[in-house]
């Protein structure tokens, strides 16, 4: 009976007002959460529209940080190629087509090394999103561009280290120099040999034909490139030059360009 009336007593003084002070406290929580229920609701949906309103507003910033890189990658390549063509453009007015036009061209047609300018580079990967595009063979195209570029300045660099090194000092020894005068081939190879006299007169050619053949190209890809790029950023602006047309023929695409 003692222990039955000491549980009652703990009961009584300490847990029963316990309970009733949770269930107070608990009632007055639901009737001030039921009191405030539409400013509650407000804030939490006012928290996630907030939250969601900072992320679509981080997305659409880095959304178009992306976009203002690619069509600045886009701008850079079309310069890079027009730099390109301006190189091998300026050696053919300079040096090719100064040189006289019949056999002794392959002689007298300027060496002149030149140093290889290793900025004119496209990078693949900051250009891989022109895979987005409809002309896909775009990227493999620069790259190719780039390679007949530098081949071109190998040929240049190799003629001129051919006929300064090695060509005309013989010439120069036995009292030839050099002129735009078309001297007897025969002293020629007699001199130099026919080793040296094949490799000059192949060289020159070869040339001629690949920096022709380049100007031609790069002129073409430059203008698939815009294209493709007008295409991929509607309302962007893109560098275009007018090409020396008296350098090179009427493109494909630039004469779709210029009529419409």
């Amino acid at each position: 009976m003692i222990y039955i009336s000491i549980e009652a007593s703990i009961w009584t003084n300490y847990v029963e007002p316990v309970l009733w002070t949770m269930l107070s406290y608990l009632l007055v929580t639901l009737k001030t959460i039921a009191d405030h229920f539409h400013e509650l609701l407000l804030a939490l949906i006012g928290t996630f529209v907030g939250a969601y309103l900072a992320f679509a507003l981080e997305k659409r910033d880095r959304a178009r940080t992306e976009k203002n890189e690619k069509v600045a990658q886009g701008n850079l390549a079309l310069f890079t190629l027009w730099q390109m063509w301006e190189v091998l453009n300026q050696y053919k007015k300079d040096i090719i087509d100064n040189a006289p036009k019949d056999n002794g061209q392959w002689l007298n047609m300027a060496a002149t090394p030149h140093e290889q300018d290793h900025d004119l580079r496209f990078d693949p990967v900051k250009l891989y999103f022109l895979f987005e595009g409809k002309d896909l063979n775009i990227l493999p195209q620069l790259v190719l561009e780039q390679r007949r570029f530098y081949n071109a300045i190998i040929l240049i660099n190799q003629r001129s280290d051919l006929m300064l090194k090695q060509i005309w000092p013989r010439l120069s020894d036995n009292g030839i120099q050099m002129s735009r005068q078309v001297y007897e081939e025969q002293r020629i190879h007699d001199i130099i040999g026919p080793g040296l006299l094949a490799e000059a007169k192949q060289l020159a050619p070869s040339l001629i034909s690949n920096i022709t053949e380049n100007l031609f190209s790069f002129r073409e890809t430059f203008h698939r490139l815009r294209t493709q790029l007008i295409e991929q950023f509607p309302g962007r602006t893109f560098r275009n030059v007018q090409f020396e047309t008296e350098t090179v023929k009427e493109t494909p695409t630039q004469k779709r360009e210029s009529q419409t």
